[in-house]
Order: structure tokens, then C-alpha cells, then sequence
């Protein structure tokens, strides 16, 4: 998965990122541990490695059990969280206003050329 993420522009493409920007993203949903190490394009080890790490700070809660899975969500009531959550959507709202700018620069160019 190679596409362009501005989130993870910012923070880097690093494993550990790439799994908080799964779930910000999909914060209102809950993971199994497959299902954030596929949507983070990232290696089971390096995710069981890093994983502990962000249940022991909070910042990742598990939800439920079925069964042998386990189901995990962002932690939306941690301060650090909610920092990550609004800088997320800075970040894109920053993305969409260039992006109308974009939009409403271009014609004005044609008409100049035309």
C-alpha cells in the first residue's frame, strides 16, 4: 500500500504511526489485530513489537473478546489522543482548502491563456 497519506507525512511513516492513523481514522470502529496490521501495511512481528507499547500508554483500548479475537479501538479520552485526532483533521481540512485553491486558481489561468 504506497499510497500518499498527509497524516503520515507529518508524522512519518513509521510503523507506529501507520497503526494510530488506521485507527484515528476509522475511530468510530472497532480492529482485530489482523485487520490493523493489513489496513497499517505493516509486519506481524513489528506490530506485536510496537502493540504493547500503545495499550500500556492508553492510547489503544481492547473493546471485546469473540472468542480468540480480540477487538481494539482508539483511546478517544486520552489527552495525547485527542491531540493526534486534531491534528488529523488539520491536517486535512489544511489538504482541502489548498486543494479548493487549487481548483478556483485554475480556470482564472485558462481564461488568461485562452
Amino acid at each position: 500500500m504506497s499510497e500518499k497519506n498527509a497524516f503520515l507525512d507529518v508524522l512519518g511513516y513509521n510503523p507506529q504511526a501507520k497503526i494510530l492513523d488506521v485507527l484515528i481514522t476509522g475511530r468510530r470502529l472497532e480492529y482485530s489485530a489482523t485487520g490493523i496490521i493489513r489496513a497499517a501495511d505493516i509486519g506481524r512481528a513489528t506490530f506485536y513489537k510496537i502493540f504493547p507499547h500503545l495499550l500500556k500508554q492508553s492510547l489503544i483500548l481492547l473493546t471485546k473478546k469473540i472468542g480468540n479475537i480480540q477487538l481494539y479501538t482508539i483511546n478517544q479520552k486520552n489527552p495525547t489522543v485527542q491531540h493526534l485526532i486534531k491534528l488529523h483533521g488539520q491536517i486535512l481540512k489544511g489538504i482541502l482548502e489548498q486543494h479548493k485553491q487549487t481548483e478556483i486558481e485554475t480556470p482564472e489561468t485558462e481564461q488568461i491563456i485562452a
